[in-house]
């Protein structure tokens, strides 16, 4: 359709006049140009504020286990999001308004979630090392299907993470799922138990051995009741489990079953135990009856025989037979912490480790009484133990393998060791055996 020649003429006509009118007057422009960059102002510092908010929602790499890093950058992205919305819409409000204390809230749960993700993380790396250095020594009281989750997330790898609102994180295997908090519930070999345990036989045969027999609920009994069930509760119910699901020592253990109960079951393991006391109470006595001085009925005609250097050599004996027993029953426990590494290279397993350093140990303390009598305790290459004794010239005389005494005597049967010590370090009718060494070491 063809321009209108009347509206084209007006038009034309009509602009010179226009071109004449001033739209905004100087005064006008620069309060425009004021509101303008005020805005920008508003702005930028509406968006700085928002930035800072969210500038510190970021994964650090270094305190995150791998497989965890891309699952905790999404939940960050999302979190930064919805703290910049939040924010936004705050910065619209009063300061002091109800509306806009409730979006901090918000805000502040938001970014509490992510540091609950991030705390988690560094607790997850912390917590796998613990069981690669510990699970080989975990207690048979663990449920398999626990093990195997385990397994899965801290030595496998062989897993998935969620997080909740919260930023509590759920691990995912084919086993199951496990929270945080389950990652930790779970209990090594109580060693410290089974330790105060040879503490407490100790104490039992030594009072026996010094002419003490215990009685049920007499005093000495009460006292050793009270203390382990102290003992006990101090290890909680994983303290209590690892004794009905564990060996104290290899192939001994206090037949404790699970009666379902946790109060059941720790009256079980005190009862348990005191009975084992009382047994090894009763050995410690009869050997004390056992002793001539404590038996007046000896064979005197023997002792009437005897020339004053034999009833002297004797005399010594008995008292350093009686200073040996005294020793060893009051002899500390060991203590020591279960090292993998040093398991691995001596290539034992965890019962065989510990074992091996009570074993360590026990060697020590003997060689202490025994060595200003020309007796030690060494150790083979094979890892057997070996009681020595020599006589004035430093020469070996006699070498008695005594290993399977001592783990005798770990499980409360101390008398065939203290007799093997005996007869191989003060023997009195080997009268010669400080000056002629036999040829023939045993």
């Amino acid at each position: 359709m063809p321009a209108d020649i009347t509206l084209v003429k007006g038009a034309r006509d009509a602009a010179p006049k226009f071109n004449e009118i001033e739209l905004f007057s100087e005064a006008q422009l620069q309060s425009m140009q004021q509101m303008t960059i005020a805005r920008k102002a508003a702005k930028a510092a509406r968006d700085a504020a928002i930035g800072a908010l969210v500038s510190d929602i970021t994964v650090n790499e270094s305190l995150t286990p791998p497989e965890q890093i891309d699952a905790q950058y999404a939940a960050a992205g999302n979190i930064r999001n919805q703290v910049a919305a939040l924010a936004a819409q705050r910065a619209k409000l009063p300061v002091n308004s109800p509306e806009a204390f409730a979006l901090d809230q918000q805000i502040s749960t938001l970014k509490q979630s992510f540091n609950n993700i991030s705390g988690n993380a560094k607790d997850f790396q912390e917590l796998q090392q613990e069981y690669v250095d510990g699970s080989w020594n975990m207690s048979g009281g663990v449920k398999e299907e626990d093990r195997n989750k385990l397994d899965a997330i801290f030595a496998k790898n062989e897993y998935t993470v969620e997080f909740d609102e919260r930023g509590n994180a759920t691990y995912i295997t084919e086993f199951g799922n496990m929270s945080q908090k389950d990652l930790s519930n779970y209990y090594l070999k109580d060693d410290e138990m089974a330790l105060q345990i040879v503490d407490y036989s100790d104490e039992a045969l030594s009072l026996g051995s010094q002419g003490t027999q215990m009685e049920v609920d007499g005093t000495r009994y009460n006292m050793l009741k009270t203390k382990i069930r102290n003992d006990l509760r101090k290890g909680g119910e994983a303290r209590i489990n690892s004794l009905i699901y564990d060996d104290l020592v290899e192939g001994q253990s206090l037949g404790l079953t699970d009666l379902g109960d946790q109060q059941l079951n720790e009256d079980a393991a005190v009862n348990a135990i005191m009975n084992r006391l009382m047994d090894v109470n009763a050995q410690g006595y009869s050997e004390y009856k056992a002793k001539p001085t404590n038996n007046p009925g000896g064979n005197q005609e023997e002792e009437s025989n005897l020339t004053p250097s034999e009833k002297q050599r004797r005399e010594k004996a008995k008292l350093n037979i009686e200073n040996t027993r005294k020793a060893l029953n009051n002899m500390p426990a060991p203590r020591f912490t279960t090292d993998k590494k040093e398991a691995d290279k001596l290539g034992l397993n965890a019962e065989e480790y510990n074992k091996f350093k009570i074993r360590q140990h026990l060697a020590t303390e003997i060689t202490k009484i025994v060595d200003s009598d020309g007796g030690q305790v060494v150790m083979a290459k094979d890892g057997r133990f070996f009681l020595t004794k020599q006589n004035n010239q430093g020469t070996p005389i006699k070498r008695m393998d005594i290993t399977d005494l001592m783990d005798g005597y770990m499980k409360g049967d101390k008398e065939p060791l203290f007799k093997k010590i005996e007869d191989g370090i003060y023997d009195t009718e080997e009268v010669d055996y400080q000056t002629n060494p036999s040829d023939n070491i045993l």
